[in-house]
């Protein structure tokens, strides 16, 4: 349950991510579909909700970030500005770093067309790559 006293009228209906029982008032609609959806299993894009399989999918060409735009279906992401300040401030300052990210801006629009493709592993690199990497930029360089 979302936490509110949910009258029947009230009951948007259950997530259908995660079956769990949504109000009016905490519960969204996919914009293409309908579906129910708790706000965390979400995903927002320009004000508008969206399930997992109607994600708005940006080209790679408007952004610089490839895969994690990508991995998460949207420029309008947290995540991007922390990966945009590793990439300028550590990876650029060193020559190894400048050839990392060469080799990433010629192989990745690939990959990411794939990946934007594929629904689990969009889920799978998501969880087990994007979002570690993610925390631990989080705690090393966010004050940077």
């Amino acid at each position: 349950m979302c936490g509110h006293t949910i009258e029947r009228d009230e009951l948007a209906g259950r997530c259908v991510v995660c079956g769990r029982k949504i109000c009016k008032q905490c519960g969204v609609l996919c914009a293409i579909c309908g579906k129910v959806l708790c706000r965390e299993h979400a995903f927002v894009d320009k004000g508008k909700y969206y399930c997992e399989e109607h994600i708005p999918l940006p080209e790679p060409e408007k952004s610089e970030c490839f895969i994690v735009t990508a991995v998460y279906g949207t420029l309008d992401i947290t995540h991007l500005p922390l990966f945009y300040r590793f990439r300028d401030v550590v990876l650029d300052s060193s020559c190894l770093g400048k050839k990392i990210v060469n080799t990433y801006y010629q192989t990745s629009p690939t990959f990411a067309t794939i990946i934007r493709k594929n629904t689990i592993m969009r889920h799978i690199i998501r969880s087990l790559i994007i979002h570690p990497i993610y925390q631990i930029l989080k705690i090393f360089f966010y004050e940077m």
